[in-house]
């Protein structure tokens, strides 16, 4: 749902998959959430993620989750400082973490997130701790804001390379400009700042009919690669009480081609 907004997403973020798109949102879960994500990324990179969010006394003091997400780089060719192969090496990314989120007063949320990263290249890894913080808030019913501050920590190191971890700044808001019984439309807007790159917005629409089928499109405006997104997500009634959710994203990348993304969760 996030990448077919355009990553427009920090005041609106839906079940389990608040714990790494703005914990502070967990404040909302009132039910047991489980959510997978499969991600054909750009050239061979493939991304998996999974996250279980659960309330604790109903709700009333918070959610708590538990998510990790893995990115696989494949196989890629290795090379000495003269140009000579040396054969083909492995490379990924795992970042595993527990956030909790709660209602301080009415309408305001806050969370925070601890994360551990680990990464892999070739024979060499490395570690550290991350952590995440958001915060929300809701001054109407049909408005809603959000900021997040992500990959904060210290450097990651390999051997003597020491490199930044991609702390990231995100401020945002999302309104309903028609809220019916059948029919619901909402517009999203983000203001994002990686202190590792330029700043740029992200801009999302999201029709929902019947609480059922709902279509998204969204923009990245400013951004070095990325452009365009749609996708649809669908909602079914399994049982009386357990809900199944099915999102796609398709995100043009420009130059790095597209991205197909799925994703499944269970409400109970």
């Amino acid at each position: 749902r996030s990448l077919a907004l355009g990553e427009a997403f920090v005041a609106d973020v839906r079940d389990a998959e608040a714990a790494v798109l703005n914990p502070a949102l967990l404040s909302k879960n009132r039910r047991h959430a489980v959510t997978f994500t499969h991600d054909e990324y750009l050239a061979d990179l493939t991304f998996e993620f999974g996250a279980y969010a659960f309330p604790l006394a109903g709700g009333d003091a918070g959610s708590v989750a538990f998510a990790a997400r893995y990115l696989s780089y494949g196989t890629l060719e290795g090379y000495d400082e003269f140009g000579v192969p040396t054969g083909d090496f492995f490379a990924a990314d795992l970042a595993a973490g527990i956030s909790y989120g709660v209602e301080l007063f009415q309408g305001f949320g806050a969370g925070a997130t601890v994360n551990y990263v680990y990464s892999r290249i070739d024979d060499v890894s490395t570690s550290t701790v991350a952590f995440d913080l958001g915060l929300s808030y809701q001054p109407l019913n049909a408005l809603r804001l959000g900021f997040t501050a992500v990959n904060l920590g210290p450097d990651v190191k390999y051997v003597s390379l020491e490199s930044p971890l991609p702390l990231t700044l995100r401020l945002g808001a999302a309104g309903d400009v028609l809220d019916l019984p059948r029919h619901r439309i909402t517009l999203f807007a983000d203001g994002v700042y990686p202190f590792y790159d330029e700043p740029y917005g992200a801009f999302g629409l999201e029709y929902t009919m019947f609480d059922l089928v709902s279509l998204r499109g969204g923009y990245r405006l400013g951004h070095d690669t990325a452009t365009f997104s749609i996708g649809a997500g669908f909602q079914f009634a399994l049982w009386e009480s357990v809900l199944l959710n099915l999102d796609y994203a398709y995100a043009d990348y420009g130059d790095l081609e597209a991205t197909h993304l799925f994703t499944l969760g269970l409400l109970i």
